[in-house]
């Protein structure tokens, strides 16, 4: 026999405390579905019930509903909130025909999220269990009753059985409908209020289908639609699903305010999906569940209804996520217009991707509108006509997308200085291609009068970085043009339907347009335009806005949307050069994917940093070839920007929720505003780390965490940053405690308060000559070469650290130590065995270090501040494995100091002992030094080179061995053949002009190309540059940087070295020309190119922003060559031939010269040092001590090579000549582009000392 039931469930657009809209609403679907013969109606659960009157004024509309003549006959599922027994429950009521069946409280209850149930209600914590509830007096003449059942119970019909859950129920693990279903119940109902979320809808299917395949049961799903006047959209969808199957199935996202669907059961159905023997024998385990009688039938008569039949099975129907981003804010902004009865939006149209998907929401919002007036919703209709402020109905009745869009949508593009041609036109263009009132304002003239009363008050006039200011003062000029624009935002808004005529004015709502990306990482200005009345994109992510403009492009016909998804989010509130303009993900520090993939990590799976950092550790070494240390610093810079820009979202504004990870403080993600250091877990993965690679890059990180705050306090510390960063190795932070004192006082330096920090800072560039002792044509790399950072301190453990990274192949046969004067490394075990397990291996070195020079220097009898046992232990030591005359060093030293007139710490019974040892050894050593002299002048001539500290000639043989006490392990075979390969052998007899001339020849046609390139130089679209997301300026020197790097690592593989030495090194001897250019990218030690990458950083970014890459690259390479070429051209008219010169100072000093004079009379903040004491120090006092500094270390030093006692490795000295013609051609090409370019031709220019003047000028006059 077939038992056929309809059913109605439905989807209202509720409002909170509307008590008549949302009766008229709920007799409206009790209507419809009495007009589709059902016999069961079941709708939505509705929230806000804090005040009393709330629960006196729902029973007199439930009073008014009962006893309604439309809806009587009919089974009736409706919510209302109940106090019994004076606890507040939130309830579903069940009535029939002027009588209350059941009142069923709420068992569970949303507590999370955007859900704070227990603020109102408490669960009904008894299950099974029922009380009588005494009913109030206003429905007593409608029910005639006095009490009814209230508690856990279903309903119990005459053909089939009815359990009712709510909401929540439905999502727990225990839910309701699983006891009821083994109880005997056939038909569920489920009252909810579930809101929009981006691909949730699959989700809550998939459970109700689940739930009723497993045992099943005919599931009335009914679900709230539309703004309640809070953050959420409520997505409707209202279900009828039986045994896991979907019979209909109602509308996500509709502007209709009642929306039922029915569907006809056969409950056999029901039973046939229930005869499996582990389902029945389940179910006779289940203990009494009790109900309330109902004596009636529910299905239809069908014996007499023949053509009644089941309703057809469906498939599931969900949008994709671009679909609802384009449907869900838009049915939520046409709501809260109407509601709050607002005259249409206001949104300042940046040309950005973000506000441009707001604007297009909007026009989504209006299609939608149109397509409701073309089906006949009245109630659109009926709002359409007081927003828009029309009185023809034709108008109405005929308007498009466009039409409505120009009534109530108002935009406003708020440009600077700072604003590019092509934000202002895409902003322009999309107002116009969706019917937008469009306006254009300059905001100059106030940010003008801000700055210069700020002025006028202090006397401190503020400047971008790239004009000279600082990191506060760039900030604070940025702050002044983001917040100056919100204002004028609201002055807009309140005004303009006043301007446009509108009948009885109005005022607008003020768009924001923050994704929540960005709210999650504070990259946004408080209270400037994301602070708005309400932000329909303010939880939906970066990524999926950029998919949503993508597919709108295509389905809403908008062309336009093309420009914005290839255009750079930018913020410009910088000024933009001919080649730069803002990145937001460069300003941030991480893309918009990381963001959101921090974002589900932190709020969705709940993770803290260390747990967020052993996800991805595992998760991006796979997807993304990160390592451990890569994704810890990426981690540490996500969560040290969220603590320190929490307190932004305690004003963030009303945003449409859509995101899981959403940051709104003020609903949904309920977290402090004030955070700590979350110092415990970067120790704990720090640790980790150490233990699993032996530090981090090779650096110890308990030290280098200590300038990791440092690194991320805020994308305009940039400069500081790397400024630090050199400073820390240049103090020598890995050396010693006096080291790690200096960085703690360089990190409390940089902790404290921030100051002002100008852009053009104190640069230490070196530019190395390499002596002969490292010859041009046989690089000598490796630890006997190596140039030692701490040599005061400890160069035997520099020696040790840089023979540690060398790698020579296969490992030769011990030979003694006095055979070739070389010693292998060693090991914190034999530094102990020297003194014993207690001793610090590394305090151990410095120990035998300072024996050994004071052995090798002749100075064991002064004073020493070591205790005694360790100086007998470490001469014991090295007296056994170094044997030497310590008395004839002594003799040595002491003829030294007669010579020079300086006796140091001698008395006189010593010198009277050694006198006469001196004089017959003075005649001797004179001898051996002019044979020494002659030696190296010979072998220079002959062809020679010095390598690995002995002084090689053309027939192979060598002098004067190693004088280190940690010498380099024998080189091996391989090395020894590429070596003499990059040897030359001979030298043709060429003239000094032969020399020069092709250098020259090269040099001109340089010089030539570098203007032409300057003056033709275009800047390519963003398509067709390789690295589109990155700033010009930063793509430029990270490029040049790069190709510093690769030579640097060329200068280490022996098979390069005959290429790199004719390449890459300039030998005055025999010159190529090539090497002008090559050897400006040329480094051999990691310090001197570490130095000048830092320091091209620094100025090379700045003069790139300043004069476009255009000017730049032809300044940097000509500032190259011409470093290059007039010190080869000084060295060979001098004849001095045995040295060699490279390194990249030459153009970083044409750039740092051309910063200062292009900033000429803008004053300089020196690193770490407060303004005031550096407030007189301009630009070209700057440029003149460098310049001086040169001259002076040109005085003192000289150019000739000093003299050095063979097989000695001399330190490398500074190249000032090469220094002094960079600075030379850096002066003569900023005065070309001062001269031919407007921009700095124009500029106006004034010394501090006239500032000052004039200031104390205009006290005076105010006075």
């Amino acid at each position: 026999m077939v038992h056929l039931i309809t059913v109605a469930t439905c989807s209202l657009n509720q409002w909170v405390l509307d008590y008549d809209g949302n009766k008229e609403r709920i007799i409206q679907s009790i209507k419809e579905a009495k007009k589709a013969g059902a016999s069961l109606r079941v709708g939505p659960e509705l929230d806000h019930f804090l005040e009393y009157d709330v629960y006196n004024q729902s029973w007199e509309v439930l009073r008014d509903i009962v006893d309604h003549e439309d809806c009587q006959d009919i089974l009736l599922d409706i919510g209302m909130p109940v106090a019994h027994n004076s606890v507040f429950y939130n309830c579903r009521v069940i009535c029939r025909n002027r009588k209350i069946l059941l009142i069923r409280p709420k068992m569970s209850l949303a507590n999370d999220g955007n859900f704070r149930e227990m603020r109102y209600f408490t669960p009904w914590m008894r299950t099974r269990e029922c009380d009588d509830h005494m009913l109030p007096h206003a429905i007593w003449a409608v029910t005639k009753q006095r009490s009814v059942k209230f508690g856990d119970m279903n309903i119990q019909a005459l053909d089939t059985v009815l359990g009712i859950e709510s909401c929540e129920e439905l999502f727990t693990a225990d839910a309701p409908h699983i006891r009821q279903g083994l109880a005997g119940v056939e038909i569920f109902t489920n009252s909810s209020g579930s809101h929009h979320q981006l691909r949730k809808l699959p989700l809550r299917i998939g459970l109700i289908r689940e739930g009723t395949r497993k045992s099943g049961g005919v599931y009335l799903y009914a679900n709230q639609q539309g703004c309640d006047g809070d953050r959420l959209y409520y997505d409707g969808c209202a279900m009828i699903i039986c045994n896991g199957e979907i019979l209909a199935q109602g509308s996500q996202f509709s502007l209709n305010d009642v929306e039922v669907v029915t569907a006809t059961v056969d409950l056999d159905e029901v039973r046939s999906a229930r005869f499996a023997p582990s389902l029945r024998m389940q179910a006779a385990q289940q203990p009494f569940y009790p109900s309330v009688p109902l004596d009636i039938w529910l299905a239809h008569e069908t014996e007499t209804d023949l053509g009644l039949r089941p309703s057809p099975i469906l498939a599931p129907m969900w949008v994709s996520p671009e679909e609802e981003i384009s449907f869900g804010p838009a049915c939520w902004l046409w709501d809260y217009l109407r509601r709050s009865k607002q005259a249409g939006f206001f949104l300042p149209l940046s040309g950005g991707i973000d506000s441009c998907a707001t604007a297009v929401i909007v026009y989504s919002m209006a299609r939608q509108v149109v397509r409701a007036i073309k089906e006949g919703n009245g109630q659109v209709i009926q709002d359409v006509f007081r927003i828009c402020a029309v009185d023809e109905e034709q108008w109405v009745l005929r308007a498009n997308p466009k039409d409505v869009m120009n009534k109530i949508f108002h935009t406003c593009f708020m440009g600077t200085e700072n604003s590019s041609r092509d934000t202002r036109d895409r902003a322009e263009k999309l107002a116009q291609a969706i019917g937008a009132y469009h306006t254009d304002m300059n905001m100059d003239s106030l940010v003008t009068a801000q700055k210069e009363s700020f002025t006028q008050v202090t006397g401190f006039e503020p400047r971008f970085k790239q004009h000279g200011g600082g990191a506060a003062e760039s900030l604070a000029l940025q702050n002044i043009q983001a917040r100056l624009r919100m204002v004028n935002a609201y002055m807009y808004a309140q005004m303009l339907p006043t301007v446009r005529g509108r009948r009885g004015g109005g005022s607008l709502l003020v768009l924001g347009s923050a994704n929540v990306d960005e709210c999650l990482r504070g990259y946004l200005t408080k209270y400037d335009c994301s602070s708005a009345d309400i932000n329909p994109i303010g939880g939906i992510s970066k990524t999926d806005l950029k998919r949503f403009i993508a597919w709108a492009e295509k389905n809403f016909d908008l062309p336009v949307l093309e420009s914005f998804l290839t255009a750079v989010p930018t913020a410009e509130l910088e000024p933009i050069t001919k080649d730069y303009v803002q990145s937001d993900e460069a300003d941030m520090g991480m893309t918009y994917d990381e963001l959101s993939v921090f974002g589900r990590l932190r709020k969705v799976e709940r993770l803290g940093p260390f747990s967020m950092w052993e996800k991805l550790a595992r998760i991006w070494q796979d997807e993304r070839g990160l390592n451990p240390t890569e994704v810890y610093e990426k981690v540490r810079r996500f969560f040290w920007y969220f603590n320190i820009n929490r307190h932004k979202m305690t004003t963030l504004t009303p945003s449409y929720h859509a995101e899981q990870y959403s940051p709104d403080d003020n609903r949904f993600d309920l977290r402090p505003f004030l955070y700590p250091d979350f110092s415990w877990a970067w120790r704990k993965i720090e640790g980790i780390i150490n233990k699993r690679d032996g530090g981090v890059n090779g650096l110890d990180y308990a030290r280098r965490a200590d300038i990791l705050p440092i690194l991320w306090t805020s994308r305009y510390e940039m400069t500081a940053v790397f400024s630090a960063t050199w400073q820390t190795f240049r103090l020598g932070v890995q050396a010693s405690p006096s080291g790690r004192t200096a960085l703690s006082s360089l990190r409390a330096t940089l902790s404290a308060p921030r100051q002002a920090k100008q852009p053009l800072q104190q640069f230490h560039s070196l530019r190395r000559i390499s002596h002969p002792t490292r010859g041009a044509i046989s690089p000598a790399y490796g630890p006997s070469s190596a140039y030692s950072l701490r040599s005061r301190t400890s160069p035997l453990r520099h020696q040790l650290r840089w023979a540690s990274l060398w790698k020579r192949g296969p490992e030769p046969e011990e030979k003694p130590a006095e055979e070739d004067g070389e010693q292998a490394n060693m090991t914190e075990d034999e530094v102990r065995n020297v003194f014993g397990k207690s001793m610090d291996p590394q305090e151990g070195v410095e120990v035998l270090m300072a024996l050994q020079t004071r052995r090798l220097e002749g100075t064991l009898d002064q004073k020493m501040a070591y205790p005694d046992a360790w100086i007998d232990k470490g001469l014991t030591y090295l007296r056994a494995k170094f044997p030497l005359d310590e008395d004839a060093a002594i003799i040595a030293r002491i003829d030294r100091e007669m010579a020079t007139g300086k006796i140091v710490h001698q008395s006189p019974s010593a010198v009277s002992q050694f006198e006469k040892l001196r004089r017959e050894n003075k005649e001797k050593n004179e001898i051996e030094r002019q044979k020494r002299e002659a030696e190296e002048k010979q072998a220079i001539e002959k062809g020679g080179r010095v390598t690995g500290g002995k002084l090689q000639t053309r027939d192979g043989k060598t002098t004067a061995p190693s004088r280190g006490l940690v010498g380099v392990r024998k080189e091996a075979e391989w090395v020894k053949k590429y070596r003499d390969e990059a040897t030359d052998k001979e030298f043709p007899d060429i003239t000094n002009i032969q020399r020069l001339v092709p250098s020259a020849v090269l040099i001109t046609v340089i010089l030539a190309l570098c203007l032409l390139f300057a003056q033709n130089y275009k800047p390519p679209s963003r398509k067709a540059r390789l690295w589109p997301d990155i700033p010009p300026a930063a793509a430029t020197v990270f490029a040049i940087i790069g190709a510093n790097f690769v030579v640097f690592a060329m200068w280490r593989i022996p098979q390069l070295w005959a290429f790199c030495n004719r390449t890459f090194i300039i030998a005055p001897i025999l010159p190529h020309a090539r090497t002008m250019l090559g050897a400006a990218f040329s480094h051999h030690q990691a310090f001197h190119l570490c130095v000048n990458m830092i320091g091209l950083w620094l100025v090379g970014t700045r003069v790139h922003d300043d004069i476009g890459r255009g000017p730049f690259l032809a300044l940097y390479f000509a500032s190259a060559v011409i470093g290059s070429f007039i010190p080869l051209t000084v060295y060979v008219t001098k004849g001095i031939f045995g040295t060699t010169t490279l390194g990249a100072s030459g153009a970083l000093c044409g750039l740092i010269a051309a910063a200062c004079v292009l900033h000429e009379g803008q004053t300089i903040q020196l690193p770490f040092l407060p303004p005031e004491w550096t407030r007189g120090i301009d630009t070209g006092v700057v440029l003149a001590i460098f310049i001086l500094s040169e001259i002076r270390g040109l005085r003192k030093t000289g150019l000739k090579v000093p003299k050095s006692t063979p097989g000695t490795p001399l330190q490398p000295r500074v190249d000032h000549m090469g220094h002094l013609a960079g600075y030379a051609a850096g002066i003569g090409g900023a005065a070309m582009i001062r001269a031919t370019d407007p921009k700095w031709r124009d500029a106006k220019r004034e010394h501090w000392y006239i500032r000052d003047s004039k200031k104390k000028t205009q006290q005076l006059s105010s006075g």
